[in-house]
């Protein structure tokens, strides 16, 4: 008789990666990660080379050019495949570079609140008791601030810049990780694996890095995927209010803020960069449900 396949020792069990498992669960579920997976990516190509495919300079003015029509259209010209702004900058090597500062701005928002939530979330589940009680507390208290009013009272206080948005978005997303990782923590923790690594005196960092956070890690990807598209849905609204990236930067919330009071004679203004952060965001959440569904066995399963 056959014996099943046990995890390895330290490790809690989890799906394995295969192109027959992804088509069975695409299957099983009916949802398409393809298109989600495109967009992401394209977002990302875009982003990187926006300085190799952009047709035109991002800050590039030309009164002469100002609200031309896109190209399709009876007044749009094939130099503006999506037209012009007021001040003659072509649309769409601003959605370009817009991109750009999308992907800059969540990626080392990621990095910093990401790993700010998942050293508190390791530390509050391990180690429990009073510590954990006080640190979720202080989570607590960042859960219940109201994010958009924070960062007016800094934009106030200081210029807008990047470093404004990285600060009010990393201060945004930390709890959310802490809380988390902190679950995962506290069902990790009962395993003999790790009972076993505390009785033969092994450092407590080295159970919590070796141990436990490698089985936290599809939690955080999942995590990951949804706070990009918040980070990304962040920014621009700070920008659109003008509490975020400042002008002349091409940044997607700017952008639909030029256009707001021309949507009779330049509707392409505000419309392409807002369905650039509606595909986006809504993209990124779909692909989170899709390796949610994935990654979790009893989901998986149902």
């Amino acid at each position: 008789m056959a014996i099943a396949e046990q995890p390895a020792a330290g490790r809690v069990a989890r799906p394995r990666f295969s192109a027959g498992g992804v088509f069975r669960t695409v299957r099983h579920y009916g949802i398409i990660p393809g298109i989600p997976l495109f967009v992401l990516v394209t977002l990302i190509f875009v982003g990187a080379f926006a300085p190799l495919i952009s047709p035109h300079e991002p800050n590039k003015q030309s009164l002469l050019d100002s609200n031309v029509a896109p190209a399709w259209t009876a007044e749009g010209t094939s130099n503006n495949l999506l037209g012009t702004d007021r001040f003659g900058r072509d649309q769409l090597t601003r959605i370009f570079y817009g991109a750009r500062i999308s992907l800059i701005v969540s990626f080392v928002t990621i990095a910093i609140g990401g790993a700010i939530g998942t050293l508190v979330g390791l530390t509050a589940g391990y180690f429990g008791g009073w510590l954990d009680s006080l640190l979720m507390r202080i989570v607590d208290v960042f859960l219940a601030f109201p994010g958009l009013l924070l960062a007016i009272v800094l934009a106030t206080v200081f210029e807008p810049s990047f470093t404004i948005v990285i600060l009010v978005a990393s201060l945004l997303i930390w709890p959310r990780f802490a809380r988390l990782v902190r679950g995962d923590t506290l069902g990790i923790k009962p395993n003999d694996f790790v009972t076993y690594a505390r009785i033969t005196g092994t450092p407590t960092p080295r159970i919590l890095m070796k141990h436990i956070f490698p089985n936290v890690i599809p939690t955080l990807l999942v995590l990951c995927t949804w706070e990009v598209g918040a980070i990304i849905l962040l920014e621009s609204s700070l920008s659109f209010l003008g509490a975020g990236i400042p002008p002349p930067n091409p940044s997607w919330g700017t952008m639909v803020l030029d256009g707001r009071g021309q949507l009779e004679e330049g509707w392409w203004i505000s419309l392409f960069p807002g369905l650039a952060i509606m595909t986006t965001v809504l993209s990124l959440n779909l692909l989170g449900d899709w390796m949610r569904d994935y990654l979790d066995p009893k989901l998986r399963h149902a």
